[in-house]
C-alpha cells in the first residue's frame, strides 16, 4: 500500500528544492546589428533575444558586423568563435571613462580571412583575458588604432594567419602564460601603441614551432619605428622554435630577446633580430644549421643563465660572473661556433661535455676578439669521462687572447674532485689532460660516514 505524502513533508521537499541552484542551459549568441558602437549589454543586439551572453554562453560569428561597444565594466563568456571574411571590432566605449574587463573562460577561435579586432577606444579601455586562443586564418588584432590596456592568455596556437599585439599607451606587455605554438606561415607582431619610439613586450611560457616560415617580429610600421621584446619564461622542460625572430618592417624596428625561467628554449632557425639577447635563467640554445641563431644581437649571459647550442652566432657575447657558455647542447660530439667578440668575465664558466676515449664537445672561434678570465673556470658534463687527453676542447684561437698566458697555472676545473691541466697547443687549440675524476665527499658526507662508523663500533662492542 502506498501512503500519500504528508502535507508537512511535501512542503519541506518543495522548500528544499527551491534552494537548489537553477540549471542554466548555455546558448550560442550572434551579434545582429550593423549600427556602429551599439552596446554589448543591449538584448536587442543579439540573436537569440534575451542577450547579452553570460558566463556559460558562447559567442559565434555575427550575422551583421556593426562595431560592438563594450559598455559594462565586466563581461564574461564561455567560448568565442568567429569564422568570416568580414572585419568585426569590439571596442571600449568611447567617452565612458571606464575600463571593461573582458574575459573568455574557454577558447577564442579565429578562422576565416577577416579581421577580428579587440581594442580601446578613446577613454573606453579594455583589459582582455582568455584561457586559450586558436588562430587558423585571417588576423586577430589585439589592439590596432587604439591599443589594448592589457592582455593575458593561457596559450596561443596558430596554424596560419596573423596575431597583432598592440598593448599599452606607450609600452605594455602581452602575456601568454603557457605555450605560443606557431604552425605554417603564421605571424605574431608585437609593439606598444602606434606612436614612434614606443615599445612592447610579448611574454610567453614557451615558444614552439616546427615551421621555418613562422615569424615573431615587431609590428611593421614604416613611419613609426618601435622596439619589441620577446620574453621567454620557460619554467621547466624544453621547447623548440624553428621559425624566425626578426626586427620586422623597417630596419629601424628593433627586437630584443630575454630568457627567464629555469627551463630550456631552443632556436633552430636563422634569426634576424638586432636587439639585445639577455639570458638570466635557464638555457637558451641555438641549433641553427646556417646563419646566426641570434641575428646580429649582442648576447649577455648572466648569473643563473646558460647560452650554448650546436649552431653559430655572429654577435658579441659577454659571459658575466656566474654565467655559463656551453659548447654544444650536452652531447660529447657537439660544437658551438662563434664569430663575434667573446668576453669571459671574472667568475664566468665555460662548460663542455666529456665522454670516453677523448670524445668531447667543443667551442670554436671563427672570428672576433676573445678575452678569457685569468682564472678561467671550466665545468664538465660527465658522459663517461676518463683520465687522459682531450684535444682541442677550444679551437680557432690566435694565441694572443687575453687570459691565455695564465692557462697552465690559474685555469681551474670546478667539478668536485676533478683535477687536470690546460695547455695552449700553439696551433689555435686548448687541450685538457684529466688526471683525476675522484669525487671528494662534502663535509656533511664525512660526518655521516663518521657517525655510521661510531655506531658500528658501539654495536660490535655490545655484541661482545
Amino acid at each position: 500500500m502506498i501512503h500519500p505524502a504528508k502535507p508537512a513533508r511535501l512542503s519541506s521537499l518543495i522548500a528544499a528544492a527551491s534552494l537548489l541552484p537553477a540549471i542554466v542551459s548555455a546558448a550560442d549568441y550572434s551579434w545582429n546589428t550593423s549600427t556602429p558602437n551599439s552596446a554589448w549589454s543591449s538584448a536587442g543586439n543579439w540573436t537569440p533575444g534575451g542577450g547579452p551572453p553570460g558566463s556559460s554562453d558562447n559567442v559565434i560569428s555575427p550575422t551583421l558586423f556593426g562595431t560592438v561597444g563594450l559598455n559594462t565594466t565586466s563581461i564574461t563568456v564561455n567560448n568565442f568563435s568567429v569564422n568570416t571574411s568580414t572585419a568585426w571590432s569590439l571596442v571600449g566605449l568611447s567617452g565612458a571613462s571606464s575600463t571593461t574587463n573582458f574575459s573568455i573562460g574557454g577558447t577564442l577561435d579565429k578562422a576565416g580571412s577577416g579581421t577580428l579586432t579587440i581594442r580601446n577606444s578613446g577613454s573606453g579601455l579594455v583589459n582582455f583575458s582568455v584561457n586559450a586562443v586558436n588562430v587558423s586564418a585571417g588576423t586577430l588584432a589585439l589592439g590596432t588604432g587604439g591599443a589594448l590596456t592589457g592582455f593575458t592568455a593561457g596559450s596561443l596556437t596558430m596554424s596560419g594567419g596573423t596575431t597583432n599585439f598592440l598593448i599599452g599607451s606607450s609600452s605594455g606587455t602581452a602575456t601568454v602564460t603557457g605555450a605560443v605554438d606557431l604552425g605554417g606561415t603564421s605571424t605574431v607582431n608585437v609593439r606598444g601603441a602606434t606612436a614612434a619610439g614606443t615599445s612592447g613586450m610579448l611574454s610567453v611560457g614557451s615558444l614552439v614551432s616546427s615551421s621555418s616560415t613562422s615569424i615573431v617580429q615587431v609590428n611593421p610600421n614604416s613611419s613609426n619605428p618601435a622596439t619589441g621584446t620577446l620574453e621567454l619564461k620557460n619554467a621547466s622542460g624544453s621547447a623548440t622554435f624553428a621559425g624566425v625572430v626578426r626586427n620586422g618592417g623597417t630596419t629601424t624596428n628593433v627586437m630584443n630577446v630575454t630568457k627567464n625561467g629555469a627551463g630550456t628554449q631552443i632556436f633552430t632557425g636563422v634569426n634576424l633580430y638586432s636587439g639585445a639577447t639577455t639570458v638570466n635563467d635557464g638555457m637558451l640554445l641555438i641549433n641553427n644549421a646556417t646563419g646566426s641563431g641570434t641575428g646580429t644581437s649582442v648576447v649577455t649571459v648572466n648569473d643563473g643563465g646558460t647560452f650554448g647550442g650546436t649552431g653559430a652566432a655572429t654577435g658579441a657575447i659577454t659571459v658575466a660572473d656566474g654565467g655559463v657558455l656551453l659548447g654544444g647542447g650536452g652531447a660529447a660530439t657537439d660544437d658551438l661556433s662563434l664569430s663575434g667578440n667573446v668576453t669571459f668575465s671574472s667568475g664566468s664558466i665555460l662548460e663542455l661535455a666529456l665522454g670516453a676515449s677523448g670524445a668531447h664537445s667543443s667551442l670554436t672561434r671563427t672570428g672576433g676578439v676573445w678575452v678569457f678570465d685569468a682564472n678561467q673556470s671550466f665545468n664538465f658534463l660527465d658522459l663517461g669521462a676518463t683520465t687522459g687527453l682531450y684535444n682541442n676542447i677550444v679551437s680557432g684561437l690566435t694565441g694572443t687572447e687575453t687570459g691565455l698566458t695564465s692557462i697552465s697555472s690559474s685555469w681551474v676545473i670546478v667539478n668536485n674532485g676533478w683535477t687536470g691541466t690546460f695547455v695552449y697547443d700553439g696551433a689555435g687549440g686548448i687541450d685538457l689532460t684529466l688526471t683525476s675524476l675522484a669525487s671528494i665527499p662534502e663535509p656533511t658526507t664525512y660526518a655521516a660516514i663518521l657517525g655510521a662508523g661510531i655506531l658500528a663500533v658501539v654495536g660490535f662492542r655490545r655484541r661482545r
